[in-house]
């Protein structure tokens, strides 16, 4: 995603507490984190793992216990990054149909409304843990989209609030001429760490024959608008990889620290979010002919493994 302008923020005076995971049902209610799953397929979980978060977006609403609508700054309000042609609101952009998530853009009056998801869940590996999370999500594919699975910091036992670490699982950009041009299959997606200009130190120890280093772009075999894929990220203590439909696009070492001072950085929430324009997926112009546009999420789950002692 846009790196926001670093600031420090405020913890708010009540600060949220994480309830216990409850025994798994069909269908999660308030409070909880897990839910069960009926079905494995899409799914490439590597083995030792166990779910300790996860969405499938099987009830009628979205679920507000898990899930916020806006960015964690300003309290929880804040509704666009900079350069971005959308806000976010819940104007029927959180549609829930068919046992998925539909976050939906549309057109009005002179700008834009879509979607996003922030989870209240939080969580960072250690020494001893390691997690594996994934999303199966259908792109949208209108010209001027900008949808994004990412990681951001939440507030550190210190109440420190600061941008920098982040990662992004993928960024999936239309803008119909360098990026996904209407000319070819839509099958370029970007996955990989953002190291705000190398301030956290982060090496490439793989990347795949269809993966370009300077751009962390992935060429995937078929169009990724036209189905469901899954995108996933092995996030341990020491590094990250990526993957698409279980295949490991890159992978490299990472820390989470504070890119300002390199103190370990506080849990990390995610994001799914469908952005319109801006100065990267706007920079050829927006097609209002193709909206509403809609970023389609099947589920999403979070795995985690502790090593014995």
């Amino acid at each position: 995603m846009e790196v926001w302008k670093h600031t420090q923020w405020v913890r708010p005076i009540a600060a949220m507490t994480i309830l216990a995971l409850p025994v798994l049902g069909s269908v999660a209610h308030a409070g909880e984190l897990r839910e069960r799953i009926l079905s494995d397929a899409g799914s490439y979980v590597p083995a030792g793992y166990s779910v300790v978060f996860n969405d499938e977006f099987n009830d009628t609403q979205l679920n507000r216990e898990k899930w916020a609508t806006r960015y964690i700054y300003a309290n929880g309000t804040l509704d666009r990054l900079t350069s971005e042609a959308q806000v976010y609101r819940d104007n029927a952009n959180h549609l829930m149909y068919d046992g998925m998530l539909s976050l939906t853009a549309r057109r009005v009056g002179a700008g834009y409304e879509s979607g996003m998801i922030r989870s209240r869940w939080e969580f960072k590996p250690s020494s001893s843990t390691s997690y594996y999370l994934e999303a199966r999500v259908r792109m949208p594919d209108g010209k001027g989209v900008f949808p994004a699975f990412w990681l951001n910091s939440g507030y550190s036992p210190t109440g420190k609030l600061y941008w920098g670490p982040e990662i992004d699982i993928f960024e999936f950009v239309v803008d119909g001429v360098e990026e996904n041009p209407s000319s070819r299959p839509k099958n370029m997606v970007h996955s990989g760490a953002v190291t705000h200009a190398g301030r956290i130190p982060s090496a490439l120890t793989y990347a795949h024959p269809n993966y370009q280093r300077a751009w962390n772009l992935f060429w995937a075999p078929s169009d990724l608008t036209a189905d469901f894929h899954t995108y996933g990220l092995l996030w341990t203590e020491t590094g990250i990889a990526f993957y698409v439909d279980g295949v490991r696009t890159n992978a490299r070492t990472y820390r989470w620290i504070y890119d300002n001072d390199g103190k370990p950085a506080g849990p990390a929430h995610i994001l799914l979010n469908l952005a319109i324009g801006g100065d990267w997926a706007g920079r050829h112009g927006i097609d209002d002919n193709a909206f509403p546009q809609a970023l389609d999420i099947d589920w999403v789950r979070v795995y985690r493994k502790t090593a014995s002692p």
